[in-house]
């Protein structure tokens, strides 16, 4: 038998994270959300392919048939709804007007932007796929009351604005001096959160929301 007397070290240092003193719990979390992830994007392909499209443009799809409501919406609301570029959703956008699954609009109180919305062809599509889809997304969520859900819902969109947030400390963290890793991290927090309260104030939101 092999046998080794090396301990394994935490991958966390936050204290709500290290349960039992350990990162036991925090790694088979993030083993779930790999497996999730994995099955998630395996379910997403299978969707697009049915309807002659990629993974990305079906995701794209779906999110202007949910943003659109009666005025279409622009390419930087689904950017930001898909945490993706707005130049990444304008190549893709480009693609799927040529597939007929989108149309393409100027926006009526600003001639520079463009909205977005679900053609005919790109409904019947989506309709098209809903037998299959339905009790796909009910069997993934199954056993989850509707609290369970909310607080879910909660919860993985805090972590998908963490997430961008840590992938760009990750970068700088990267490119940092050895032995300099907490300097940097703390530069980083603090500079992030001047960013959030200048997010929150009146200003902020007003700019934010004549961006759209």
């Amino acid at each position: 038998m092999l046998a080794t007397t090396r301990k394994r070290r935490a991958t966390v240092t936050r204290r709500e994270l290290t349960l039992d003193r350990t990162d036991n719990e925090f790694r088979t979390m993030i083993h779930n959300l790999l497996s999730v992830s994995q099955r998630l994007q395996a379910n997403r392909r299978s969707h697009a392919r049915m309807l002659g499209m990629s993974g990305v443009q079906y995701t794209v799809l779906t999110a202007i048939a949910h943003l659109q409501g009666t005025e279409g919406v622009s390419v930087n609301a689904v950017a930001r709804h898909l945490h993706l570029s707005p130049s990444f959703v304008t190549m893709e956008a480009a693609k799927m007007v040529a597939l007929r699954v989108i149309d393409k609009a100027q926006d009526s109180a600003d001639k520079r932007r463009v909205q977005l919305t679900v053609s005919q062809r790109g409904w019947d599509l989506l309709d098209n796929i809903l037998p299959i889809q339905r009790p796909v997304n009910d069997a993934l969520f199954e056993g989850l009351s509707r609290e369970d859900f909310v607080a879910f819902c909660r919860i993985i969109a805090m972590i998908a604005d963490n997430a961008e947030r840590a992938s760009a400390l990750l970068e700088l963290l990267k490119h940092s001096r050895p032995g300099t890793a907490g300097s940097v991290e703390r530069k980083y927090r603090k500079s992030t959160a001047k960013l959030d309260r200048h997010s929150q104030s009146p200003t902020a939101t007003t700019r934010g929301v004549g961006g759209r």
